[in-house]
C-alpha cells in the first residue's frame, strides 16, 4: 500500500501507511526502522503544511528515541509536539503531554510527569476519539515503577480493558502492553522503599530520590492498536 501510495502521489495516504508500518515496527522491537520511516511522515506532513498531524509524528519520534536512551532527541520531538498546536486541538496537546510525560519519569521528575500524564488522560476523555491505552499505560507505569500499587493498577486494568472491549484478547498489542506493565512492577518492587504519590500542586518539578529503574523493551503503540487488530466479533 505504501509503495502504491507513494507511486500515486497522494500525501494523505502516505503518511497514514508510513504511521502503521512505523508503528508495528516499534512494537516488534526494531525501533531505528520505526525512526526512520516516522522521519519520512514527519517531513511529508511538514512540506504539505497539514499542521494537525504534526505532534502525532512528533510524538512517536520522541517516544523511539526514548526507548533507544537519547533523551536530547526525545526531548526535542517532544518539545516540537508541543510546540506546533492550538489550544482547542485536543488530540495534539494530547500528544505532547504524553511524550514530554514520558521524558519527565525517565528523568526522575516525578512531579512534572505526574501531572503531564494525568492531563494527558483527561484530554482523551474529553475528546473520545482517542485510543486511550497508551496513555493510561504510561500512567500506570510511572506509579507501579515507583510502587504506587493502587493507582497503577487502576490505570493498567484501563489499558488492557480499552485494547480488549473494541478488538478482543486476540489483539497482538495486549501481550506487548502486559509484558511492559509487568517490567514496571517489578521495577516498583525493586525500588526501596515504595514512595507515597507526590501531594496535588507539588511545587518541586525534581524528585528527592533517584527515578526507579526502568529496563528498555519495545514501545508499545498501542494507539495504533486498531491498525494491527481485528475488532472483536
Amino acid at each position: 500500500a505504501l509503495a502504491v501510495f507513494s507511486e500515486l502521489g497522494s500525501p494523505s495516504y502516505e503518511d497514514g501507511s508510513l504511521e502503521t508500518l512505523a508503528n508495528i515496527l516499534s512494537n516488534k522491537g526494531d525501533l531505528r526502522g520505526a525512526i526512520a520511516l516516522h522521519e519520512r511522515q514527519l517531513a511529508i506532513v511538514q512540506g504539505t503544511g497539514n499542521v494537525g498531524r504534526i505532534p502525532e509524528a512528533a510524538c512517536w519520534l520522541s517516544m523511539n528515541h526514548l526507548e533507544l536512551g537519547d533523551l536530547a532527541e526525545a526531548e526535542r520531538y517532544a518539545e516540537l509536539a508541543r510546540s506546533v498546536v492550538m489550544a482547542d486541538d485536543v488530540s495534539a496537546v494530547a500528544f505532547g503531554q504524553l511524550a514530554l510525560g514520558r521524558i519527565r519519569d525517565r528523568q526522575g521528575r516525578d512531579a512534572e510527569a505526574e501531572q503531564l500524564l494525568t492531563d494527558a488522560v483527561h484530554a482523551w476523555e474529553r475528546a473520545r476519539f482517542l485510543s486511550p491505552a497508551n496513555y493510561h499505560q504510561a500512567l500506570a507505569e510511572f506509579h507501579l515503577r515507583r510502587g504506587h500499587r493502587a493507582e497503577g493498577e487502576r490505570h493498567a486494568r484501563r489499558a488492557e480493558e480499552t485494547v480488549i472491549e473494541p478488538f478482543g484478547p486476540q489483539c497482538p498489542a495486549l501481550p506487548v502492553i502486559r509484558r511492559q506493565l509487568d517490567a514496571a512492577r517489578a521495577d516498583g518492587r525493586r525500588a526501596s522503599p515504595a514512595r507515597p504519590p507526590a501531594p496535588p500542586g507539588t511545587a518541586s518539578g525534581q524528585s528527592e530520590n533517584p527515578s526507579p529503574p526502568h529496563h528498555p523493551s519495545s514501545l508499545t503503540l498501542a494507539t495504533t492498536a486498531d491498525d494491527q487488530c481485528n475488532p472483536a466479533p
